[in-house]
């Protein structure tokens, strides 16, 4: 029969209470580790929401000033203005004008006349940005053909429409220490947009709680790495000149 003397049975308890202690150790890792995926989980559904409200904010006022067009261009009042033009027409005929070699001149739809495009308004802004990706950034523009202002105004765009990837830029941006501006080195950047551009592009900026240059500049980092975000932003140029 096998004897258990005080100091075996302590060494046996001992190591019992190590086994339980580890174990404790690995269970609460894991549970940090679940935390972290939950928190990480809450944010970027917080941003989706974000995002998606913006979005219905934007398609619901693309809706009432489409619906302002429709009732501004009733088909009963263009019927009566396609009339007026017709017997002014007709009135302008029966009192011909002569030019000074004498050929007769007509004046059709004399109240008919062209209205110049609306000028659009811009807005203007700088950012400070780190020397290094600063100019890198230029140097890529440079040997690309581009300026400042097309692609700036395409990254504004991506920020606005691409939903997962500014839940990318937010999140680095968040994790990022910056430095203050009147302390750290930088170079400035400067450029014009549409102002309705730069409304939407400001407004998502607040809901995420970042600033101007901290976007750009984790964009314009971006783009000196990633081939596919140089593409990216010559198919977004050209959606800013069409929808701005």
């Amino acid at each position: 029969m096998e004897k258990h003397t005080p100091q075996s049975v302590e060494s046996s308890i001992y190591r019992e209470l190590m086994n339980y202690n580890r174990e404790l150790i690995v269970e609460n890792e894991n549970l940090k580790n679940e935390l972290r995926e939950f928190r990480k989980s809450w944010e970027e559904l917080k941003n989706e929401a974000f995002s998606l409200r913006d979005e219905l904010k934007a398609q619901n006022e693309l809706v009432t000033k489409f619906q302002k067009e429709l009732d501004s261009a009733h088909p009963l009042e263009q019927a009566g203005e396609v009339a007026d033009d017709f017997f002014k027409y007709i009135d302008s005929l029966s009192s011909p004008k002569v030019s000074k070699n004498g050929f007769e001149q007509i004046d059709a739809f004399p109240e008919v006349k062209k209205q110049a495009p609306k000028k659009q308004v811009k807005k203007g802004t700088q950012v400070l940005i780190d020397p290094v990706i600063g100019d890198k950034f230029k140097q890529l523009l440079a040997t690309s053909g581009l300026n400042v202002t097309q692609v700036a105004r395409a990254m504004m765009l991506i920020f606005i429409d691409r939903g997962r990837y500014r839940n990318i830029i937010v999140d680095r941006a968040v994790k990022r220490i910056w430095v203050p501006n009147n302390v750290r080195k930088t170079i400035a950047f400067a450029w014009g947009y549409p102002e309705e551009l730069g409304k939407q592009f400001n407004g998502v900026l607040r809901s995420n709680k970042l600033n101007q240059y901290q976007a750009i500049e984790i964009m314009m980092e971006e783009y000196c790495q990633n081939h596919w975000m140089q593409k990216l932003v010559i198919e977004y140029m050209d959606r800013v000149k069409r929808e701005y």
